[in-house]
């Protein structure tokens, strides 16, 4: 009983910092204590009286994800690795919109790379979206938004 106690302490103290996935809680488990049985039922435990919930895990991360410019292939290859179930991930990326994912990967694009007006979107800025998880079809989207914002800036200039 003991030894249940100090999985169940540890497990309580690592919730309330923060969400953690199933899986996620239970490497952290193993690490520190070799009882898998225990484990297991302490997850169940905390399963059962919603301190533990992939739903919530999976909604926050790519809530705050997304919001750092990571997109969706990304979110969803990191989701699957933490043993979250497929219905939940696709529910999760669901409440990001097609609009809301082209602005977050816009709004990283201009913060971290800069865009030479001359030369315009080139394959440097196409591939790091590709590494952050933009999907191609986002991409293009992206390069359009940017080109028209760029063709606004040029013409207000133009006029002052």
């Amino acid at each position: 009983m003991k030894d249940y106690n100090a999985v169940l302490a540890k497990a309580l103290q690592l919730l309330t910092r923060r969400e953690h996935a199933r899986a996620e809680l239970r490497d952290k488990l193993l690490q520190r204590f070799n009882n898998a049985e225990f484990i297991d039922t302490v997850i169940k435990y905390c399963v059962d009286n919603d301190y533990l919930s992939d739903v919530r895990y999976a909604e926050h991360f790519v809530l705050v994800k997304s919001k750092y410019g990571w997109g969706p292939v990304y979110l969803q290859k990191k989701l699957e690795n933490l043993q979250v179930d497929g219905s939940i991930i696709e529910q999760a990326l669901s409440t990001i919109s097609f609009d809301q994912w082209i602005m977050y990967g816009l709004c990283w694009l201009k913060k971290h790379d800069s865009i030479d007006l001359k030369y315009g979107f080139n394959n440097k800025q196409i591939q790091k979206l590709m590494r952050r998880g933009f999907e191609f079809v986002m991409i293009q989207e992206i390069q359009s938004v940017w080109l028209n914002e760029t063709e606004s800036a040029k013409e207000y200039n133009n006029g002052n």
